[in-house]
């Protein structure tokens, strides 16, 4: 019952938070959504700040546990000094595909929303994210966009990493910015394959 009011109040923090930001949100208006005593949030986390580095830490803890899997098979193949390109094409598809996944979550408005706050306002919280986060993710992408890039400069693998990002951002504000058609159509299993597929060739060419 504890971990669930915990859990509760971190969840609908975050929400909150990423709406309106953390200053503009109160103690009791998150109890409220959470469905919970008030006092749990000083119980739990010693007050609102306490409350939200708790949200930052689950956030980046739940990225981070996603691509666990993934990071321990790039690890293996590396070290084995693999250059079989099936291996890392398969690889990256993957990646693509946990990357597309965590993106078109329920949460990941709320997360993009909040960072980009916290990022904006230029806080240690912002900054936690993209060093626990999307470095080691960018870092990720480089290797095995390298290994299978035909062409191996530094400034084209940097190019055809951010290709990729904005390509699969891309599916981000389509599904929450477009008609809905529109997003049914751009999310469905059938055009996220051929989309993945789409990737893999433009990082391959050149």
């Amino acid at each position: 019952m504890k971990n669930d009011t915990r859990q509760r109040l971190i969840e609908e923090a975050i929400k909150l938070f990423a709406k309106y930001g953390v200053d503009s949100v109160s103690t009791r208006q998150i109890s409220s959504k959470a469905k919970v005593n008030i006092c749990s949030i000083s119980y739990y986390f010693a007050g609102k700040e306490g409350l939200f580095e708790a949200c930052v830490k689950h956030l980046i803890a739940e990225s981070i546990e996603s691509f666990y899997p993934l990071r321990e098979q790039l690890k293996f193949i590396s070290s084995n000094n693999s250059e079989d390109r099936n291996l890392w094409e398969d690889l990256l598809r993957k990646y693509l595909r946990q990357t597309i996944s965590n993106i078109l979550s329920a949460n990941y408005r709320y997360r993009f929303q909040l960072f980009l706050r916290e990022q904006v306002s230029e806080s240690k919280y912002g900054s936690l994210y993209f060093k626990e986060v999307w470095w080691p993710l960018k870092e990720d992408f480089i290797k095995i966009i390298e290994m299978l890039s035909n062409d191996k400069a530094a400034d084209i693998i940097e190019i055809k990493f951010l290709n990729t990002v904005g390509m699969i951002n891309s599916l981000f504000f389509s599904k929450n910015f477009f008609p809905k058609d529109q997003a049914e159509k751009s999310i469905s299993s059938e055009f996220l394959d051929k989309y993945i597929n789409h990737i893999v060739k433009v990082i391959e060419l050149a």
